[in-house]
C-alpha cells in the first residue's frame, strides 16, 4: 500500500484515509513495484516532499467524497491499486458490504479509468474463512468488478492453485502479523511461490504476485513478486524515528520549522531507501529471467 520515488504506482485503501502521492518519472518496464502507503492527505510534511505534477494517489473508500475530491487535483494517475479494506474491517469488527464496495468501485472505475495507466482493486476478503473470500469474489464479479483474489496466510494452498488457475494478478494476505516472524513467513511464502513457479513451468505463464503489506528486503529477493506495498516509510510520523536518515529521533513536525525540515528530510530518505530496495530487487529478479512486461 504505498507511494514510491521514481515509480508511477500507488496503492488505494478502501478502509483508511489516506493520500499518498508520487511525482517522478515512469518506469513502466521494471519489474517490482513497492507502493508507499499511511500518508493523511492534510499532512503538511508530504506536501512539501511532493513535487508540483501528481504521478500517484493513496485515499479511501471509507469517505467517498474525499477521493474524488483529492483526484480532482491531479494531473496524472498512472497506476493505482485499491485496497478493500477487509482487514481494518476485520480488526475493527465492522463489516464491509460487498454490494456497496462493489457499487462505489464501479462508480469510480467509470469515472476515472480512462485517466490511469491502469486501476486495480483488490477483492473483499475475509480473513480466516477462504470460502467465504471466494464467496466475496463471485459476488463482486456477479456484480461486473473484476478484483484480485487474496489468499490468506494460514489456508489450504489449494485455494492459492484455484486463483492461479484463473487469475493473472493475486494478492497474498494476512502477512503483517507475521512481519516479526521470519521462520513463519518464509516456511508458508516458500510454499506459496512453490505453486507459483510449478505453475509457471507447466503453462510458461507467469502470474503477477502481490503481497499485502510486506516491502522487506529478503522477502523482495527470495520471492519473485510484482509489487507489493508497506506504509512503514511514514513511521517518522508517528513514531519518530528516522534511522534511514542518520537521525536517532525526530520531534513531531509541527513542534518547530527544524522538525519539519527534519521529518522532510526523513521522508524522502524514506523513498529513497524503498526506490534503492525496488531497484536490487528488480535488477535480481531480471538477470534470474523473471520479467514482466506491463
Amino acid at each position: 500500500m504505498l507511494a514510491q520515488e521514481g515509480y508511477l504506482n500507488s496503492l488505494v485503501s478502501y478502509a483508511y484515509p489516506i493520500v499518498c502521492r508520487d511525482y517522478f518519472p515512469p518506469y513502466w518496464d521494471e519489474l517490482l513495484r513497492i507502493h508507499l502507503a499511511g500518508l493523511p492527505s492534510s499532512n503538511d510534511a508530504i506536501q512539501s516532499v511532493e513535487s508540483p505534477q501528481i504521478e500517484s494517489h493513496l485515499t479511501t473508500y471509507t469517505d467517498p467524497h474525499e477521493v474524488t475530491a483529492k483526484l480532482k487535483h491531479m494531473n496524472t494517475l498512472p497506476r493505482v491499486i485499491i485496497d478493500s479494506g477487509a482487514f481494518t474491517a476485520w480488526t475493527s469488527g465492522k463489516p464491509i458490504n460487498p454490494k456497496d464496495y462493489a457499487k462505489w468501485a464501479l462508480d469510480f472505475d467509470s469515472r476515472w479509468r480512462h485517466k490511469m495507466h491502469s486501476l486495480e482493486f483488490m477483492s473483499l476478503d475475509v480473513i480466516g474463512d477462504q470460502d467465504a473470500s471466494w464467496q466475496n469474489q463471485s459476488i463482486l464479479e456477479g456484480l461486473g468488478m473484476n478484483p484480485l483474489p487474496i489468499v490468506t496466510y494460514g489456508v489450504d494452498l489449494k485455494h492459492l492453485d484455484r486463483a492461479l488457475a484463473n487469475y493473472d494478478y493475486i494478492a497474498l494476505g494476512g502477512l503483517v502479523p507475521l512481519t516479526r516472524d521470519k521462520v513463519k513467513m518464509q516456511k508458508w511464502l516458500d510454499a506459496c511461490f512453490s505453486r507459483v513457479m510449478q505453475y509457471k513451468k507447466e503453462t510458461g505463464i507467469m502470474r503477477r504476485i502481490h503481497l499485502l503489506g510486506v516491502t522487506t528486503d529478503w522477502v523482495l529477493k527470495r520471492y519473485p513478486c510484482f509489487s507489493s506495498d508497506s506504509s512503514s516509510w511514514v513511521s517518522c510520523l508517528r513514531f519518530g524515528c528516522a534511522a534511514s536518515a542518520g537521525i536517532k529521533q525526530i520531534p513531531r513536525y509541527k513542534e518547530s520549522s527544524g522538525a519539519m525540515a527534519a521529518t522532510i528530510h526523513t521522508l524522502r530518505s524514506e523513498i529513497r531507501k524503498y526506490k534503492k530496495m525496488q531497484d536490487e530487487a528488480t535488477n535480481l529478479w531480471t538477470k534470474r529471467g523473471i520479467i514482466f512486461n506491463d
